[in-house]
């Protein structure tokens, strides 16, 4: 496939930025969130250099943040007015660099370009039924707290936003900054709390601790990867969260949405776990005529 230039890859953020009115609607909480960083909000004298650095704009907030004693501070303000902006300086905060080819950010734009309101919501969640009660069963903690969950691969955002109406605590990631965008306006038309950012799958452990969740999942995510792009996509999880729970289309799923998608029976599925050294806890078909698989793989599972 043809990488993008850096030029495409700028015009490409910027119109995606726009067509989800991004920059319009973000609250700056938001914007910080979906740069994938981390950081508490200043207070005091250092909320007053915050301000300073607002009124002068993106490149003085980039200068500062390279002076050791304001780094922290000037970075918050960075971050989030990188993301907000739509000029060519946003798109190094969208982490797109690396590993973007034109036809992946086609093909994800167009399937996503239509909005995905409470009906829709309603009626993903209702059609995976299974799937969620598996994410639910395995999401259960002893202790009482709330559960924590974190999709790989937002798709429309909305089976985060499902299950952050509900007692769950949710993070939802994607390496496309216009698609994380889009589910956070959803989320809070929806009136859902869950947390999205822009990150790739690969790179989870850098941002979060072992164990910092119990379930991971993806549904329809999968099944566009070769060999080692799921093994690694399942080893990443693992070292985040105690469960992987995965859906993929089968061989019976009769759509082709992508034309990469590899539909598997149950067993070609088994056998290739297998072959990673996974020993699921549990598979099955699901949904009349087997449209679907279900996988889970848990970490004491896991060799």
């Amino acid at each position: 496939m043809e990488k993008l230039t850096i030029e495409e890859i700028k015009e490409a953020i910027r119109d995606n930025l726009r067509r989800a009115k991004a920059t319009k609607s973000l609250t700056n909480e938001e914007a910080f969130s979906i740069s994938g960083h981390s950081f508490k909000k200043p207070s005091g004298i250092k909320k007053s250099i915050q301000g300073m650095l607002w009124k002068y704009g993106l490149r003085y907030a980039n200068v500062i943040r390279k002076i050791p004693g304001l780094k922290r501070i000037a970075e918050y303000s960075y971050w989030i007015l990188a993301v907000k902006k739509t000029t060519s300086d946003s798109w190094e905060s969208l982490s797109c660099r690396s590993g973007v080819h034109k036809d992946g950010i086609e093909k994800w734009e167009n399937f996503y370009s239509e909005d995905a309101g409470e009906s829709f919501l309603r009626s993903n969640a209702q059609h995976h039924e299974y799937f969620v009660r598996l994410i639910e069963k395995y999401a259960e903690r002893k202790t009482g707290e709330v559960p924590r969950l974190i999709e790989i691969g937002i798709g429309t955002g909305t089976l985060s936003i499902f299950f952050s109406r509900r007692p769950y605590n949710v993070t939802g990631i994607d390496k496309a900054p216009f698609i994380v965008s889009k589910a956070v306006e959803r989320n809070r038309r929806l009136k859902g709390s869950a947390k999205f950012s822009c990150m790739d799958a690969l790179d989870i452990a850098r941002h979060f601790e072992e164990n910092a969740f119990d379930v991971a999942f993806s549904q329809g995510l999968l099944e566009h990867f070769d060999d080692a792009g799921i093994q690694n996509l399942i080893n990443a999880q693992l070292k985040v969260a105690r469960n992987v729970v995965f859906s993929v289309p089968s061989i019976h799923w009769p759509n082709t949405d992508f034309g990469d998608e590899r539909k598997m029976t149950l067993e070609q599925w088994k056998t290739l776990l297998g072959n990673f050294g996974f020993r699921p806890d549990h598979i099955s078909y699901y949904q009349q005529g087997d449209l679907h698989i279900a996988v889970v793989i848990r970490r004491e599972e896991h060799p």
